[in-house]
Parts: structure tokens; C-alpha cells; sequence
């Protein structure tokens, strides 16, 4: 197992917990459909986040094929909002990492979030569509 597998099996422990910090991801579609890793793994990849979005603590949407419009086109990032503290966000292009704590662009990003959010399917619609994607493997 590569390195880079490993941390990232490693970074799922921060769902263990308790209590569990809070989460919402919003995953872009096209990431599910590709079988990477073969169509076993691509299996167990899709079961995977049908455990972690079924979680009490976690919010999963997924942002269907069919919007014409994508407010995420400029890539991914993660909003962190520690208890008490400021809002920042986290960028990593190709293995280039980048923090970002300027009020104003985390504003910029939050926002950007909250339009992702509203165009992407409801958790619960997120879910049946990877519980019916899961059946046609």
C-alpha cells in the first residue's frame, strides 16, 4: 500500500470518535462513476460512503451530472470551522497545499459552499442515488 492509500485510511479514523465532529461533503457525481481500482473496489468505495453519509454527524450530497450549472468548477476545497475559533479553508491542487486564513477569501469560499450546497441533491436523495448506483455494479 502506497503511502498516500495509507493516510488517507488513516485520516477515516477522525469518524471513530466520540463525539464526532461534524461534517458535510458534497461529492461531484463524476467522481463515482469511474471505477478506480477495479469494479470490487469501486464497490466497497460506494458502500463506504453509504456507511459514512448514514452516519448521525455527517451530511453527504452529491452534485448530480445533469446541472447545467456547477458552482465548483474551480476545484475542491475544505472549510474548517474549529469550535471557538475562525473559519479557514484548505486547498490541495495536484499535491500543492494551500491554507488559506484571509477573512476575505474564506468568505468568498463559504459562500461559494453555500450555492454547491444548494444546487447539489438533498442527503437523503444523495444517498439512494449511490444506493441505486451500488445496484447496478
Amino acid at each position: 500500500m502506497t503511502k498516500r492509500v495509507a493516510d488517507r485510511l488513516g485520516r477515516q479514523q477522525i469518524f471513530a470518535p466520540w463525539p464526532s465532529p461534524t461534517f458535510h461533503f458534497v461529492l461531484d457525481e463524476s467522481v463515482l462513476i469511474r471505477p478506480i481500482g477495479g469494479r470490487n473496489v469501486h464497490r466497497e468505495q460506494l458502500q463506504k460512503l453509504l456507511h459514512i453519509g448514514g452516519l448521525r454527524t455527517v451530511q453527504l450530497q452529491l452534485m448530480p451530472l445533469d446541472r447545467t450549472e456547477q458552482p465548483s468548477l474551480d476545484g475542491p476545497f475544505t472549510l474548517v470551522t474549529p469550535k471557538g475559533r475562525q473559519q479557514f479553508a484548505y486547498l490541495e491542487i495536484h499535491t500543492y497545499p494551500r491554507l488559506i486564513t484571509g477573512l476575505e477569501e474564506v468568505r468568498v469560499l463559504a459562500a461559494r459552499y453555500g450555492t454547491i450546497q444548494s444546487a447539489a441533491l438533498t442527503p437523503r436523495e444523495s444517498l439512494a442515488a449511490i444506493e441505486k448506483m451500488l445496484g447496478e455494479r
